[in-house]
C-alpha cells in the first residue's frame, strides 16, 4: 500500500518518446532491464506463494519515487491461487499482454498455466519498454472487452512472429542479438516449450552488467530482500514455538482436571515467557 510518486510505468514509458525519435528505443535496454529484474523478481515471488497475477502490464506496474525507480506491481483483482497445479480455465486480462493458450480457452474447456501466462505478459511489457509498441494489437476492434478483438489478436500470435510484424521490423534490428533471443524464448506459441523464470534469470541478457546506478539500486533491493527473508523465517520459527508452547498448556488443563496418585508425576509447569516464543517474538519486532 505503498504511495507510488512515480505513476505508473505506462506514463514513464510515454514520456520517452522525444528521445525515442533519436534513438529508436523508448528505454534503453539497460534500464529495460533494470525494471525487468525487479518485475520477474516479483512475479517470481508471487509464483513461488502459488499465486498467478494474470494481468500484469506497464498499467499495473507502479513507480516510486527513488532516483532510478524501484517497481510495485499492483492490482491483484484477477489473480488466482492454485494447491496442485497451477492449470486455470477462466479467460481474463488484457488482449495484447495475454498469451495465445489464454486467448484460446475455448470457454473454459482448455486450461492454461497461470505461470507461462505471466511469463508471456512479462515479454511484451519489455517489449513495449524497449519499442513503444505491442507486436499484437486488435486495432479494427478498439474495444479490448469483446470477442472480436480477443479473436483478432489471437489470429496475429498463430500467424506471424513477434518480429516478424510489419510496424516494429525496424526498431527490432536496434536490439542487441541477446535481448532478441530473450524474446524469442518468451513469445513461444506452445506453453510447454516457453522459457520460465528459472531460465530467464540464466539467460545472459538478464545477467548481464548494469551502470553504476542500477547496479547499486539492484544491490540495494537484493539486501532488503534477505532482511525481509531473515524475518520471515524468524517468525515461523516463532510460530513453531506458540505451537510448541500452546500443546504444553493444553497437556497442563487436561493434567489438572484429576488429581496425582503416588504412582504419578508431580505437576508440570512451564515457563511462558520461554526465550524461544516471546523473546524472540519480541526481538523480530512483533511486540
Amino acid at each position: 500500500m505503498e504511495y507510488a510518486k512515480g505513476g505508473s510505468l505506462t506514463s514513464y514509458v510515454a514520456n520517452k518518446w522525444q528521445e525515442a525519435q533519436k534513438k529508436g528505443l523508448f528505454l534503453s535496454e539497460d534500464e529495460a532491464n533494470y525494471f525487468f529484474r525487479q518485475f520477474i523478481s516479483a512475479v517470481k515471488y508471487c509464483h513461488l506463494h502459488s499465486v498467478a497475477h494474470r494481468d500484469l502490464k506497464l498499467d499495473n506496474t507502479l513507480l516510486d519515487n527513488a532516483d532510478p525507480p524501484f517497481v510495485k506491481i499492483c492490482d491483484f483483482g484477477f489473480a488466482k491461487t492454485w494447491s496442485e497445479d497451477a492449470n486455470m480455465l477462466t479467460q481474463i486480462g488484457t488482449p495484447v499482454y495475454m498469451s495465445p493458450e489464454l486467448i484460446n480457452t475455448k470457454g473454459g474447456s482448455r486450461a492454461y498455466d497461470g505461470r507461462s501466462v505471466d511469463i508471456w505478459a512479462s515479454g511484451i511489457l519489455l517489449l513495449v519498454m524497449l519499442l513503444g509498441s505491442f507486436p499484437f494489437d486488435h486495432t479494427e476492434h478498439p474495444d479490448p472487452n469483446t470477442s472480436e478483438a480477443h479473436l483478432e489478436v489471437w489470429l496475429q500470435q498463430v500467424s506471424k512472429r513477434w518480429n516478424e510484424v510489419p510496424h516494429m521490423r525496424q526498431a527490432i534490428e536496434k536490439l542487441t542479438p541477446e535481448c532478441k533471443d530473450l524474446l524469442n524464448r518468451i513469445f513461444v506459441i506452445d506453453a510447454k516449450k516457453r522459457i520460465t523464470i528459472d531460465e530467464i534469470e540464466r539467460h545472459p541478457w538478464y545477467r548481464k552488467q548494469l551502470p553504476g546506478k542500477y547496479q547499486a539500486s539492484l544491490a540495494k533491493l537484493q539486501q532488503s530482500k534477505e532482511q525481509i527473508d531473515t524475518y520471515l523465517a524468524g517468525r515461523k520459527a516463532s510460530e513453531a514455538a506458540v505451537l510448541a508452547r500452546t500443546k504444553q498448556i493444553e497437556d497442563l488443563v487436561i493434567q489438572a482436571t484429576h488429581s496425582p496418585t503416588e504412582d504419578e508425576p508431580p505437576y508440570t509447569t512451564i515457563n511462558l515467557r520461554q526465550s524461544a516464543v516471546l523473546d524472540r517474538l519480541s526481538t523480530h519486532g512483533a511486540f
